[in-house]
């Protein structure tokens, strides 16, 4: 066979890369265009013909082909160098650079790729037929020493075609598996594809809202041509400007409930499906039969060597593999892993379920930040003592709601540090911004609980879950005895926190909202008196600050200038511009010169009015001088943190790291602060809608115990864990350190369903970075049980049935016991056969992915194999390694983004093995060989 492969076949035998960071779009194109030649050109000629004319109009947001492209060292064997004297190229390649320098010449034609495309597909065609890649674990003992070599790709996501970002990475395996077996070895290397999670679903639903609309449409302007015809002209002209308005409505309701992104219909064009197809995917299984065979054939045009009999979808559309994952769920249940309770969560609003990693169109990796929100209660008595004009508005909007009885009225203000509550001297609101007015409960009606276990957790889950608290404007007002004044984004997550009532919207497609009296200008607050808890002077006032975010906390910031540099250099700018803040902001003297910094945290080296001292000695010029004082903050709260006394209140003495939480808890039992939660950054989930963090019921992974943290931990510590970079260890170490509860359940999507909820009154399904975790061992006897279909929809060569697969089965082929399971009816010989394949494959050798997935499935996937072969490390996973991602236009390659050229459009521009040796050259240059 060996004299039957094409040139680059043979080089690509010969090199892999575990490694790589992330190629230029550009560099990756003009590496393309040239090796879209046939290589045999550059053997021997001494010649330098031009490069052939530039790609088609579709790559031309990537940069100008003209630059010369480095020569490819990778494929020297040695590290490159800006000396003549490094290794020679293999004599393939002589030639290569001088040929890509070239400026493009005119168009030429395409005969030599065609011809290396046909080469290709003779080779394909030839193991399609011999099947060199199908291999079986060795059943007698004289094969069974031979040793083994397993690789995987993280199993790609369906809801598309594939592009070069898979490819890029998919190469990593691709090239080791075929090195291994050069050394002898037996190969496994398989490839599943992922359906599970919301994506597909949302993506169906979205599609389905956007037909409904073109329905709609379509139904007016039918309805308007078929009016009845009127005698007058007059009267004809007037139904046809109607008509035209008409058109013009329903395109802006169009617009507003589509947004400015492009719609679902048009990225379905855009993936090249026929526009007659369009509408099929509106049913989400029908992705599932679409997308998954155009995989298989893409990844086979490649010249990948995929045992494909081990190929399946994920989701319970295949029977076997919803087994497998049961069992998997099961066996974390038994050993403690799973719990229930309600916890803060990333939630998806618009479908009203956890939106994790996946589930994202933007925002991955983002979780909840908590904040302590205090109440800074208004005195009403002094603000009518004393009015002020710029208050107007607010007072007639509280003058509105006083037949429903009085209410507590406070600018709520986030805060990550509670203990420095002592030391207030004002508030900051920013003048240009927006605050909202909201009706709140002093008790909430949600609250973060204890976590329940096993049966409690299951008889808990079966209560139905209200993530809303619905009420009229009538019953709000009757029910609320405060009203909170904040930025209308921590109104929304604090509404899903418990904390605001809200009211239904008229339009069935729009989203419920909190209770707002009304809107004022951040201009309206300055001046109001408040009483500040804990704080030492009685009244302080709300001053204005230039550099708040509306998109960060409430859009409230307490003041304490002793312990925060932006406080004290705002408070300070105040003080020495007076004239300037009165007429433009309207400040008076009163509300700012009584005030001086109070000292109630002492700090070793920086004293007890730290932030005051380090302004000073770097003479920070004002608020705006954003970089000192960021670094003064940084070192004022580290060092106050760990070392820092207090001064005052009852824990005075206590360190400021014993006290914090102390302080914190006195403050919510007074009802004069709360816990909120928001997402440390903007999320956007898949179906569009900004996400909130919710208080609410979920089964969630305890990465945080304890003991099994530092198992894992250990794990990646010793020697048996590779990940060929320090860089990408260190992120590993960092991940373990902060991974804490993770949700594994969704109301919405496609999946597997919690086992013993599956026949509740509430079934719920498993999210997708927690089903993904070990199905690396179901590919040891996938072929055996699914008869070579990815969907399972036959018995396979051992003509197993799914029910004959038990949880007793599974814990036997998966090494969980020596026995072999009581009462199966599948035959002994058959369970030994799985059990082998196993037990010969396992563990997994190499594990190729995007960077991306260190932060969830990757971690996620060594915490679950200790969970479930705890006594066994020997079937961990021995090697992650990790690459970046194909850059176009300084974004990263992604079906979402659009910017993506596909694996099918890339073989017929360029041909399989051009792409193959670019890829390759694409990243590092460092070749690691085992």
């Amino acid at each position: 066979m060996a004299a039957c492969k094409s040139a680059g076949e043979a080089v690509r035998d010969r090199f892999h890369l575990p490694s790589i960071p992330s190629p230029s779009g550009e560099r990756l194109r003009r590496a393309l265009l040239a090796l879209s030649q046939p290589l045999s050109q550059f053997v021997s000629s001494a010649a330098s013909p031009s490069l052939p004319s530039p790609t088609p109009k579709r790559f031309s947001s990537l940069a100008s082909l003209r630059a010369p492209l480095p020569l490819p060292a990778v494929l020297s064997r040695s590290p490159p160098s800006a000396s003549s004297s490094a290794a020679p190229l293999p004599v393939l390649f002589r030639g290569l650079s001088s040929k890509m320098a070239a400026a493009p010449a005119a168009p030429q034609s395409r005969g030599r790729r065609d011809k290396l495309l046909s080469i290709e597909e003779a080779i394909q065609a030839r193991w399609a037929r011999e099947n060199p890649y199908e291999v079986d674990a060795p059943l007698d003992a004289a094969n069974a020493e031979k040793k083994k070599y397993f690789c995987s790709f993280p199993y790609p996501y369906m809801n598309g075609k594939l592009h070069l970002g898979h490819g890029f990475t998919l190469c990593r395996a691709e090239f080791q598996a075929r090195f291994q077996r050069m050394q002898g070895k037996n190969i496994l290397w398989p490839l599943g594809l992922h359906c599970t999670g919301m994506p597909i679903l949302a993506c169906a639903d979205k599609l389905k809202r956007e037909i409904a609309l073109r329905k709609a449409e379509q139904d007016c302007g039918e309805n308007g041509e078929k009016r009845e015809h009127v005698e007058s002209a007059e009267n004809n002209s007037a139904e046809q400007q109607n008509g035209e308005e008409d058109a013009k409505k329903k395109k802006s309701k169009v617009a507003a409930k589509t947004g400015n992104a492009k719609t679902q219909w048009e990225i379905m064009l855009g993936m090249g499906i026929p526009e007659a197809e369009i509408a099929a995917f509106a049913d989400a299984q029908h992705w599932l039969r679409y997308f998954p065979p155009l995989a298989k054939r893409d990844v086979t045009r490649m010249g990948f060597g995929i045992d494909w009999r081990r190929s399946f979808v994920t989701t319970d559309v295949n029977p076997f593999y919803d087994a497998f994952i049961r069992w998997q769920f099961n066996t974390l249940m038994k050993r403690g892993k799973l719990k229930f309770g309600m916890r803060a969560t990333i939630l998806s609003r618009r479908e009203k379920q956890a939106c994790a990693d996946h589930d994202r169109a933007s925002g991955e990796g983002v979780g909840p930040q908590e904040y302590t929100v205090v109440k800074l209660f208004l005195q009403g008595e002094k603000m009518r003592e004393a009015p002020v004009p710029q208050h107007q508005p607010l007072v007639q909007l509280l003058e509105a709601v006083k037949a429903y009885g009085a209410k507590k009225v406070s600018l709520v203000a986030a805060t990550l540090r509670p203990e420095t509550m002592y030391g207030q001297t004002n508030c900051y609101v920013l003048p240009e911004g927006k605050y909202g007015l909201y009706l709140a409960f002093t008790n909430p009606k949600k609250s973060l609980d204890k976590a329940e276990e096993g049966d409690g957790g299951a008889q808990a889950a079966e209560s139905e879950e209200e993530f809303e608290t619905l009420m009229t404007r009538e019953e709000a007002l009757s029910t609320c005895t405060e009203v909170f004044i904040c930025s209308e984004r921590s109104a929304l997550n604090m509404a899903y926190q418990g904390w605001l009532p809200m009211q239904a919207a008229e339009d069935p497609d729009a989203l419920p909202v909190p209770h707002c009296l009304g809107t004022v200008d951040g201009m309206n607050l300055i001046g109001l008196p408040l009483t500040a808890p804990n704080a030492t002077y009685p009244t302080i006032y709300a001053l204005p600050m230039l550099t708040i975010s509306m998109n960060k906390g409430t859009g409230v910031v307490m003041s304490v200038p002793s312990d925060a540099p932006d406080d004290y250099m705002a408070l300070q700018d105040i003080k020495n511009k007076p004239d300037f803040f009165k007429d433009r902001y309207g400040v008076l003297p009163e509300w700012v010169g009584p005030f001086e910094p109070v000292a109630i945290i002492d700090i070793p080296d920086l004293g007890a009015l730290p932030a005051v001292t380090l302004c000073k000695e770097k003479k920070v010029a004002s608020q705006k001088d954003t970089q000192k004082l960021q670094e003064i903050k940084e070192e004022v709260y580290k060092k106050g943190f760990y070392d820092g006394v207090l001064l005052v209140g009852p824990c005075a003495g206590q360190k400021v790291a014993d006290a914090k939480t102390v302080i914190r808890d006195q403050l919510i039992e007074r009802k004069e602060a709360l816990r909120y939660f928001e997402p440390e950054k903007p999320v956007v989930a898949r179906s569009g809608d900004e996400c909130v963090v919710a208080f609410m019921h979920q089964w969630y992974l305890d990465y945080g115990e304890e003991k099994w943290r530092e198992t894992v931990e250990a794990y990646i510590n010793s020697e048996q864990f590779q990940t060929f970079s320090p860089q990408v260890l260190h992120q590993f170490k960092h991940v373990v350190g902060w991974l804490r509860e993770w949700a594994c359940s969704r109301s919405y999507g496609l999946g597997t369903y919690l086992p013993w909820t599956k026949d509740s009154s509430r079934p719920v399904l498993i999210e997708s970075l927690s089903d993904s975790t070990i199905y690396m061992a179901y590919y040891a006897i996938a072929h055996l049980l699914q008869g070579n279909d990815m969907y399972g929809q036959a018995k396979g060569p051992l003509g197993i049935a799914v029910e004959q697969l038990t949880d007793e089965v599974f814990d036997y082929v998966f090494a969980q016991t020596d026995d072999l399971p009581k009462g199966s009816t599948i035959p002994a010989e058959h369970l030994k056969r799985m059990r082998n394949e196993f037990e010969y494959w396992y563990p997994l050798d190499l594990r190729v992915s995007g960077k991306d997935l260190i932060f969830n499935h990757l971690t996620f996937s060594l915490y679950s194999h200790a969970a479930i072969w705890p006594h066994r490390p020997d079937l961990w996973p021995r090697a992650f390694v990790c690459n970046g991602h194909i850059m176009v236009d300084a974004q990263k390659m992604s079906k979402s983004l659009g910017n993506f050229i596909s694996i099918e459009d890339g073989i017929k521009e360029f041909t399989a093995d051009a792409m193959r040796v670019a890829l390759a050259d694409a990243g590092t240059r460092t070749v690691f060989f085992s």
